[in-house]
């Protein structure tokens, strides 16, 4: 993450997605400062959680 991070020159943000119960996942993103901006259902209960950051 931090490589990704770091070297992404061009970027003007980043946008990661995980299902909305990958705890550890969403911490990792939370972490590196990435806010939750929406969700999706992709079935029956079961939700993705799309985060966004603006680069640095």
């Amino acid at each position: 993450m931090e490589h990704l991070l770091a070297t992404e020159n061009d970027a003007t943000r980043f946008i990661v997605s995980t299902g909305q119960k990958n705890t550890p996942a969403v911490k990792l993103y939370e972490q590196y400062g990435f806010t939750e901006t929406d969700t999706t259902e992709i079935s029956s209960g079961v939700y993705v959680a799309h985060f966004e950051r603006k680069a640095v």
